[in-house]
Parts: C-alpha cells; sequence; structure tokens
C-alpha cells in the first residue's frame, strides 16, 4: 500500500516484483515535484541493475553510481530538480540468501531464522549511536528526519549503503520495508512482535495499513511479504 497522509504529493515510490524476488521502496525530498521525480528514477534504476547485474555479490558500490548516473541524467535536461533526492532499500533474493541494501531512514525488517532491522541514517541515529539519545526518545527527536545519507544526482565520495546477506529460513520468512511515515505509527519491536504474532499476511497487511491511516501525517508506502523457502540440501 502507498497513502499520501496529510501531504498533498506521495513522493514514495515502490516496486515489488515476486517474480524476480526484487522489493524496492523510494521516499523522495527536494521541493515541487523533485521528490517525486527523484524516487521514481532511482526505483527505476535500482530494478533495473539488480535484474541484470545481481547475481555478481555485493554490488552496491556500482548500483549506487547506476542511480547516480541516471539522477544526474534528468538534472543535465532538467535543471530545476538538481536539489532533488531520495532514499533507497530494496530487498532481493538470490539463491539462499536474501540480500538488503539500505539508504536513509526507510525501514527494512526481516524475520527468518533471526531478525534483522536496517539502521536509519539520520542524525538522531547518530546521537543514538554515541549514546547522546535514548532509543526509546528516538522518535519523537526533532532531527529524526535529517538524513546523513541519501541518494543524489552528485556523485558522494567514499558514499557507502549498508549491505546484509542474510540466509533465508527453510520454512516460512516474512518481510516489511516501509517509508518513515509507516514508522511513525509503530516502533520497531512494536513491528517485529506484530509479524510473529500474526501468520495471516493479509491480516498483517490490514492492520499496519489500517493504523497507517488512522495516525499517519507523511506519505506512508509499505512492501509486506511471506514466502516459503525450502532449502534441497536438506
Amino acid at each position: 500500500f502507498s497513502h499520501n497522509g496529510r501531504r498533498i504529493r506521495n513522493e514514495d515510490y515502490y516496486i515489488a516484483d515476486d517474480l524476480q524476488g526484487i522489493y524496492i521502496l523510494t521516499d523522495g525530498m527536494g521541493g515541487y515535484k523533485g521528490g517525486e521525480v527523484a524516487s521514481k528514477i532511482a526505483a527505476h534504476a535500482c530494478y533495473e541493475y539488480l535484474l541484470k547485474h545481481r547475481d555478481r555479490g555485493n554490488i552496491t558500490e556500482d548500483l549506487i553510481d547506476y542511480i547516480t548516473l541516471k539522477l544526474r541524467e534528468m538534472v543535465v535536461s532538467q535543471p530545476e530538480y538538481r536539489s532533488m533526492g531520495t532514499t533507497l532499500s530494496c530487498l532481493y533474493i538470490q539463491d539462499d540468501y536474501i540480500n538488503a541494501i539500505n539508504i536513509g531512514d526507510s525501514k527494512i525488517i526481516i524475520v527468518g531464522d533471526t531478525t534483522y532491522q536496517s539502521t536509519d541514517h539520520t542524525y538522531a541515529q547518530q546521537l543514538v549511536d554515541c549514546h547522546f539519545l535514548q532509543t526509546e526518545d528516538y522518535r519523537d527527536h526533532p532531527m529524526r528526519h535529517i538524513l546523513t545519507k541519501c541518494l543524489t544526482a552528485k556523485p558522494q565520495e567514499g558514499f557507502k549503503a549498508d549491505f546484509e546477506k542474510i540466509p533465508l529460513r527453510s520454512g516460512w520468512n516474512t518481510f516489511l520495508i516501509c517509508s518513515d511515515g509507516v514508522m511513525e505509527t509503530f516502533t520497531e519491536p512494536e513491528t517485529i512482535q506484530l509479524i510473529l504474532e500474526e501468520p495471516d499476511i493479509k491480516k498483517l497487511i490490514q492492520t499496519v495499513e489500517q493504523k497507517v491511516l488512522k495516525y499517519s501525517n507523511d506519505n506512508a508506502t509499505a512492501i509486506i511479504g511471506k514466502f516459503q523457502y525450502s532449502n534441497s540440501i536438506n
């Protein structure tokens, strides 16, 4: 699902391809229509790149370069978009692993044999990491939405995305990718607990969506998936 919240425009964008096992969510920024343009370009560039190159291992550096190139091509042709940028959160399944790439403050949660959750790239999260801010105070901190990493049309020296390669569990695996508008209404522990306690994926989506519609002010987009994996070796 994807909703405007109380915003005029929806600058979130997502691609969910069950056949290819590729799931992408972007949350754009950058003034009038800039966020909408950036998020769409980045999502499609990411999808195109993964279709061709996802079997090459850790491809994050080349993927970032490719998305940056596509954003820059738009800025060259339409300079009014020069301040646009976007987050990127994506999952793709390759062999016996689910691979996670994250840039910005959208959230990835995967529940399998272990639970994985992405780390926000924000100034508030840096304060938490340095023990200047308590984890429970993070959601209400004024610097929670100030990003320390995002994708733009400008090449960024030394820029790295978070990359995690997670073994698939034999049996059911559940994942959530969502923009920060969804996480306005849930804490991470609440979200993980909800995933663990609700086996019905349709009811899980409905529960999350209903709460988002009631409480979220921001654009709110979520991809929630559940799939069964069988390890043929075992």
